[in-house]
């Protein structure tokens, strides 16, 4: 009996990951029949590559967020806050003569200070959430408003640009074929499924996210996730600023503003709960690229701003609705088998 039940619960997650790669693969040959020359080129897929990195970034940080059953509006934000440190930093060494190793190690102290402005916002609106027990919508909104004035006021709304020529060769260079900066979205969602999967916060978070009072009396300390998820997202969020400063070679005070939007989308379309406790890595990957897959498509169809604009909003309505149907029929199957 015991081995039924684990072949089962195979076969159901072996489902749901086909349904998840079913999603890309249906936009894929659609957009393949609609449109083959103009999508099947090196560039296109290129460019496909190099696009997707902030989006799928935020998306995996806002993951963790809607998987502890909260949400976190200030990712943007925290992110040009992190590329404010960045732009800096370079800025600061500008008009010293450095080798092309010097500069490698000013930017692995970039990468570091993104991370750490990053862990600092993620820590005030872990405070925020976990200690002054504000709900996360009003926290981040709070604080995505905050950080976006600090980046004004030190930027006075002007773009930070005009850094050396070969941070931008290396941010929109390749390796092996491979754009270099895919490579920080791949190391994260690397550590973001070995942290759902393989260790314990992985498991408490679901726990937590699927009903904080029984975690709680279970000896979780509910406090405590709730100022990691945030911190994480941060992090996360942080090491965004990086990333875009080093590919576009420039710093902006709103850069980034509708990622917020598209990343509930893309981690919506990758089976992550809103209401907590569901969602993992391979599912928002599966969803990343089918935003993105639909992304290209909207381009190569020569759609507008406002189409696009109108096609992501009924796209996000329709997910929710359908994923709240999923939830109410896997709820009546689990209380008629009691």
């Amino acid at each position: 009996m015991k081995e039924k039940k684990t072949g089962g619960s195979r076969l159901k997650i072996s489902n749901e990951k086909l349904k998840f790669i079913a999603i890309p693969l249906t936009l894929f040959i659609i957009i393949l029949v609609l449109d083959p020359a103009d999508f099947l080129t090196v560039g296109n897929f290129r460019s496909m590559s190099f696009q997707m990195v902030e989006l799928g970034l935020i998306s995996l940080a806002m993951m963790f967020a809607f998987i502890s059953g909260s949400i976190d509006l200030s990712l943007a934000s925290t992110a040009n806050i992190a590329a404010m440190v960045v732009a800096f930093i370079l800025k600061s060494f500008d008009g010293h003569e450095l080798t092309d190793q010097q500069w490698g190690w000013v930017l692995v102290l970039c990468i570091f200070a993104a991370a750490a402005a990053g862990v600092l916002c993620g820590l005030f609106n872990g405070f925020l959430v976990a200690k002054c027990k504000l709900q996360p919508m009003l926290a981040t909104l709070g604080s995505m408003y905050l950080f976006s004035g600090i980046v004004f006021m030190f930027t006075q709304g002007k773009s930070i640009a005009g850094f050396p020529e070969l941070i931008s060769d290396f941010g929109n260079g390749t390796t092996f074929g491979i754009a270099n900066t895919l490579f920080i979205l791949i190391f994260v969602i690397v550590l973001s499924a070995v942290l759902l999967n393989k260790m314990r916060f992985g498991k408490e978070l679901k726990y937590f996210g699927t009903n904080k009072k029984a975690s709680l009396f279970s000896g979780i300390n509910n406090s405590k996730i709730m100022m990691k998820v945030f911190v994480l997202c941060g992090l996360i969020a942080g090491i965004t600023g990086f990333e875009y400063v080093i590919k576009i070679n420039t710093a902006k005070a709103d850069y980034g503003a509708s990622y917020v939007f598209t990343s509930v989308l893309c981690i919506s379309l990758g089976g992550v709960s809103p209401s907590g406790g569901k969602g993992g890595v391979f599912g928002v990957v599966c969803g990343l690229i089918a935003m993105q897959l639909l992304s290209s498509g909207f381009s190569i169809l020569g759609l507008g701003t406002s189409m696009k604009n109108f096609l992501w909003g009924v796209l996000l309505l329709g997910v929710m609705v359908f994923n709240y149907y999923l939830e109410c029929r896997e709820m009546k199957k689990k209380y008629a088998g009691k």
